[in-house]
């Protein structure tokens, strides 16, 4: 299985996976660790990855969560996010129920307005591959890196319960 087949099928699994519903807001531990997915990839095979096709799965996995809110017999909505860490090369699918009131991170976080914007960051950041490993080299990526304003893009969405 090639990469970008790896990447697509873990998007896939996760689609299918049953979420840790909750209502509570003190197991917030339990929900990302059942409802979080983090991806990771090479700046060569983000290359072959159209922002459309995670899109896509993006699309089915909100559908895959809608579904199993309304077969829930709590009366709870989740807050979707996804995020782009570009020190760690990450991007982070992670549900928690729309109680919480704080995001599930820390750091500095950039809202964006589109999903596009976050996939986007992630398919052309030039840190895919890792920091350089010289001395001076990881310096200077970092004072590049500290000269931006954030190193988190994050966008969130409410999905609805709605009616069955």
């Amino acid at each position: 299985m090639s990469d970008k087949q790896t990447l697509f099928n873990n998007l896939s699994v996760f689609e299918m996976a049953d979420l840790f519903l909750t209502d509570k807001t003190d197991q917030t531990a339990k929900e990302i660790y059942h409802n979080t997915l983090t991806l990771t990839t090479t700046s060569e095979v983000a290359k072959e990855i159209s922002t459309e096709e995670i899109l896509a799965s993006l699309a089915r996995i909100k559908t895959s969560v809608q579904n199993q809110l309304l077969n829930s017999p709590l009366s709870i909505d989740m807050n979707y996010h996804v995020w782009f860490n570009e020190l760690e090369g990450q991007l982070i699918i992670c549900l928690i129920n729309a109680n919480h009131d704080k995001l599930p991170l820390e750091g500095e976080m950039q809202f964006v307005e589109t999903e596009q914007e976050v996939i986007y960051r992630f398919l052309t950041s030039p840190y895919l591959d890792g920091l350089l490993l010289g001395e001076e080299s990881k310096q200077s990526v970092k004072d590049d890196l500290h000269d931006e304003e954030s190193h988190i893009w994050i966008y969130k969405e409410r999905i609805v319960k709605g009616r069955r």
